[in-house]
């Protein structure tokens, strides 16, 4: 018989000590057993306690991660759309390269033209 049925009987009062398969243990051994069982218990209440403080811990962990990913996100957009801004300014230096060299061709036809009217109009016109 296990000591859980022995307490069993022993507070429902339906324990027998005439009975010869109850082995009868006297009231020192029961408190004993009972208190070995508390104590077992205390261990595991101390031990939900420590579970249930980790669990509050990892769910303020979480949380944490939730907003640091959520900043991370604010991150991630504004650095797109630097990205982007960034394209633009190399598209337009590009641009700004072809038009300078345009300009710079246009000029020294300019020039050509200006020397060559120059010479037309210094050379003595024939009647």
């Amino acid at each position: 018989m296990s000591i859980y049925t022995l307490i069993l009987a022993l507070f429902s009062g339906k324990l027998n000590t005439s009975s010869k398969t109850i082995n009868y243990m006297d009231e020192d051994k029961i408190t004993k057993q009972l208190e070995k069982q508390d104590a077992k218990l205390d261990k595991v209440e101390d031990q939900l306690d420590k579970v249930t403080i980790k669990q509050i811990q990892l769910e303020e962990d979480v949380k944490d991660i939730k907003e640091k990913v959520k900043k991370l996100d604010g991150w991630d957009n504004l650095m797109n759309g630097q990205d982007r801004i960034i394209k633009l300014l190399e598209e337009k230096r590009t641009e700004d390269a072809a038009v300078k060299s345009r300009m710079d061709r246009f000029e020294n036809r300019l020039d050509e033209h200006g020397k060559k009217t120059t010479t037309l109009e210094t050379q003595p016109q024939i009647a």
